[in-house]
């Protein structure tokens, strides 16, 4: 089966700019392990983007790595939608990248 590697960005502040629990940042990393088996948080990252309004908006997020099954990208996608309602965001960044991913072993 082919597999995927999947960039998500997730922010560490609400849009009013209060910062989001330490806890809930746990729990949508542990609700992608229990799924994928897995996750690679690479650091932090500042980013900006147009709001729906067409207001420019300054984010500081968790760059996520995901090793994903090409036939559950999906399922992915829609955990995503959920930690946007989560979040309170307007959208998440979700880059699906065509790579060969081996876990090599002793």
């Amino acid at each position: 089966m082919r597999h995927r590697r999947v960039i998500l960005l997730v922010p560490v502040n609400y849009n009013d700019g209060t910062q989001i629990p330490a806890t809930v940042l746990s729990d949508v990393l542990g609700k992608i392990y229990e799924e994928f088996d897995g996750s690679s948080v690479v650091g932090t990252v500042d980013g900006t983007y147009r709001g729906k309004a067409g207001e420019k908006l300054e984010d500081t997020l968790l760059q996520v790595w995901v090793v994903v099954r090409e036939d559950k990208l999906d399922e992915l996608r829609d955990m995503v939608r959920r930690f946007a309602v989560l979040l309170q965001q307007e959208s998440m960044y979700f880059e699906v990248i065509d790579s060969r991913i081996e876990f090599i072993e002793p």
